[in-house]
């Protein structure tokens, strides 16, 4: 049976979510920081401060990856690309925050996440940054990684 077909449930409450998982879970590793920050994001690919997260997988486990924090631009109508990475490979093409304001410098929060299966081994996730020409920043508040079973 594979993963998502022992996780269907017709009464998605919590606790009986948690208790369709139980024994699916395998470890978790969380980075939280109470107070951030910010990285000043001025080039390309910049990584994100605080934000590595370094985790040990066997083959075929299965790894949740939450980030979450604020992110400000210093002009109006700015863009940050926001990408969360596994080991030098970007995990997907990036989640785009995009600045529709009069004025820069206003924070807006996110919370990024994607699902991935490494290969066996010690990976390290981290997130990266771009922004559209001027400064931005970016306030990390935790990343987590969470491993399951894929069985």
């Amino acid at each position: 049976m594979a993963y998502a077909d022992s996780i269907r449930t017709t009464n998605p409450t919590f606790e009986n979510v948690a208790n369709l998982i139980d024994g699916q879970l395998i470890s978790w590793q969380a980075v939280y920081i109470d107070s951030p920050t910010p990285t000043a994001i001025t080039a390309s690919d910049t990584l994100v401060s605080g934000s590595s997260i370094t985790q040990a997988f066997a083959t075929g486990e299965q790894a949740l990856i939450l980030a979450t924090g604020t992110a400000s631009h210093s002009v109006s109508n700015g863009v940050i690309e926001l990408r969360l990475r596994f080991n030098s490979t970007n995990l997907r093409s990036g989640y785009v925050i995009s600045y529709r304001s009069n004025t820069g410098g206003l924070d807006q929060t996110f919370a990024v996440h994607v699902l991935h299966t490494p290969g066996a081994g010690t990976h390290t996730y981290s997130m990266r940054v771009d922004t559209s020409g001027a400064s931005a920043y970016i306030r990390l508040t935790g990343i987590s990684v969470i491993k399951f079973r894929n069985s």
